[in-house]
């Protein structure tokens, strides 16, 4: 998990006035692409938060190929404290046969914390996301919080929640998402006094490198000259119970498939095959000024990387499950693992980009595609139905 942002100076939230007379300061450097911004209104160009990287290990499964039972890849996670995880080549299990460069352990230490797999939802959020939700509903930052790892992992339980907890926000196995929802109605009901303010829900699936509204039965969307998506639906947070038909739409609409790595069964949609962005939009009125702030809270819980040999299938040409998904065909889980794959590799490729330029502090540009060309373009393409995925 990823994301920007530190606790505020004082324990007293700023005032919307103050966050728009201090949205001028200085970025403070930063070592990867995802960023915070400040959000000032007419103010001129954002600041940036440095990032940091929390790891959470899950424990093994009972089955399939996160079980002990597994079928071994070339690396294995050796270890983990506070502080590193380290990665070991696999001889004894893998073969020496398959082994490329040096056998030495592998040692990463660039997580801001690392927890454990007796790690709660709770201490996940107090590492992950509480400081950045403060950011985004007391200091006027937008936010981007994203959820990285290999398919199985258990990216969507960390975002989303277990199944026990969909039907309430305060359950202790609840995700960060609807813990988020939480934060900001208890850090803003702190102030109601002074400051008034809406929030509302957005939710974009990134399927088969194509974007879709997930409130509005995956209707293709479109992406602006400033890299937002246009029109997008939104549904109104008007209390933290808001969040759990928020999300029970979400969960419903998006693509998800039972793979060797990830089974379905139980009310479990098995792996995602998609990436899918929950969208929060604060907008804040200063009661005594009339000062008004925008901020956004993005919460993207990324598909994950896979082999085919580990989901249980074999390697799948990609242009042929693009055709298939224009085509309106069912696609099969290796094509749907090419495609997420292929579009991890360009997110790979896009946080070094933005690296560098920002080391050199020089603009990031990254032009959109130029197609759709229209809404009404967009419209006519073909879409997997109901029962496709």
């Amino acid at each position: 998990m990823a994301g920007l942002g530190k606790k505020p100076a004082t324990s007293k939230p700023a005032g919307l006035e103050d966050m728009i007379r201090t949205a001028k300061k200085p970025a403070t450097t930063g070592k990867a692409a995802t960023t915070t911004s400040r959000a000032a209104g007419m103010a001129s160009k954002p600041t940036l938060r440095s990032p940091s990287v929390v790891v959470r290990v899950r424990p093994l499964a009972a089955t399939g190929g996160h079980s002990a039972e597994g079928k071994p890849v070339y690396k294995r996670l050796a270890k983990w404290d506070e502080g590193s995880i380290v990665l070991e080549d696999n001889v004894d299990d893998y073969g020496t046969g398959r082994m490329t460069g040096s056998s030495r352990p592998q040692v990463f230490t660039f997580a801001k914390e690392i927890l454990g797999t007796e790690a709660t939802q709770a201490s996940v959020y107090d590492a992950a996301a509480s400081n950045l939700v403060k950011s985004f509903a007391n200091d006027g930052f937008n936010v981007l919080l994203f959820a990285y790892g290999q398919t199985g992992t258990g990216k969507t339980h960390t975002i989303f929640g277990h199944e026990s907890s969909w039907q309430d926000v305060a359950h202790e196995q609840a995700g960060l998402f609807p813990r988020a929802v939480v934060s900001v109605f208890d850090e803003l009901g702190s102030r109601s006094g002074a400051t008034a303010f809406v929030m509302t829900a957005s939710a974009m699936e990134f399927y088969m490198c194509q974007c879709t509204d997930l409130l509005d039965d995956n209707r293709p969307c479109l992406i602006g000259d400033d890299h937002a998506p246009l029109g997008l639906c939104f549904v109104p947070i008007d209390r933290p119970e808001s969040a759990i038909e928020f999300m029970a739409t979400v969960r419903r609409n998006r693509t998800a498939r039972s793979t060797l790595m990830n089974r379905a069964g139980a009310g479990h949609a098995g792996s995602s095959r998609s990436h899918c962005a929950l969208i929060l939009t604060l907008r804040q009125l200063d009661r005594r000024s009339g000062a008004c702030l925008r901020t956004t809270l993005t919460v993207l819980d990324m598909a994950g990387a896979e082999r085919p040999s580990s989901t249980g299938t074999e390697h799948e040409d990609g242009v042929k499950a693009v055709m298939a998904y224009f085509q309106g065909h069912e696609i099969t889980v290796g094509g749907q693992g090419f495609i997420v794959n292929y579009e991890l590799s360009g997110l790979r490729s896009g946080v070094v980009l933005a690296t560098e330029q920002h080391r050199k502090r020089k603009p990031m540009l990254n032009p959109r595609p130029a197609w759709p060309a229209s809404a009404a373009q967009a419209a006519d393409w073909p879409r997997l139905g109901p029962g496709a995925a």
